[in-house]
């Protein structure tokens, strides 16, 4: 089995971050990744929150696994979690959301989760 870890990195901007649009059928389960480097730096983070939401609600007994949790990357500013299953047709909010250690800053990287029909 091969694997594959999706990452999408949080950039600080004026103008906002761009959403990153990930589709996958409803049997799929894989890895993602949000790397908050360029926003903590070489500070110390906790992970707040993974969450996914979709128009009906609350999806994240659905969406984000629970094994493996959604963790810290030792060392790093990077969060990882699995994404799975799904409503075929829906949209998802993936939310992760974490708090700078060092200042208290809060920082949320987002991405859309489309969960194809076929």
């Amino acid at each position: 089995m091969r694997r594959v870890l999706l990452t999408f990195v949080m950039l600080a901007t004026a103008a906002g971050a761009q959403t990153l649009t990930v589709t996958k059928t409803s049997y799929e389960s894989f890895d993602c990744s949000v790397d908050f480097t360029q926003v903590i730096g070489a500070d110390a983070m906790t992970l707040s929150s993974v969450t996914a939401t979709s128009k009906a609600g609350d999806a994240t007994a659905t969406v984000i696994a629970s094994s493996p949790a959604p963790a810290i990357m030792p060392g790093t500013a990077i969060v990882t979690y699995r994404v799975q299953g799904g409503q075929p047709g829906t949209l998802y909010r993936v939310s992760v959301k974490v708090i700078d250690a060092t200042n208290g800053a809060q920082w949320e990287g987002v991405m859309l989760l489309q969960i194809s029909t076929q």
